[in-house]
């Protein structure tokens, strides 16, 4: 989690948003970091709509073989609304047996 991220990026500057946090961090953690504040947002799922952050140009989703096609689509959606080229990885665990109904869909997003 957010602890092996700063010691793989100790100097940049950590954001964090989930849904156990109250209403009130996430709103603050989101809105602070379209703004400018921190480099990196370490958030679950509930980035899926809603924020507009130009300056984000790279996301990584972890298993997203439990995500849906249409929340893939939002989630990719997040990124790439600047100038800059946009990135979004999916990645699933090393040698994961994924359903066939998970490679279309991660297929379909290729």
């Amino acid at each position: 989690g957010a602890g092996r991220l700063r010691a793989l990026l100790p100097r940049l500057a950590l954001r964090i948003a989930h849904g156990g946090l109250p209403a009130r961090q996430i709103d603050a953690a989101m809105v602070g970091f379209a703004e400018g504040d921190g480099d990196v947002l370490l958030a679950t799922s509930i980035i899926e709509s809603g924020l507009d952050v130009p300056r984000a140009n790279t996301m990584v989703v972890l298993r997203p073989d439990l995500f849906g096609l249409a929340q893939l689509h939002q989630l990719r959606g997040r990124v790439g609304r600047g100038a800059a080229q946009a990135y979004c990885h999916l990645l699933t665990r090393p040698g994961a047996d994924l359903p066939e109904a998970a490679l279309r869909r991660l297929d379909t997003l290729r």
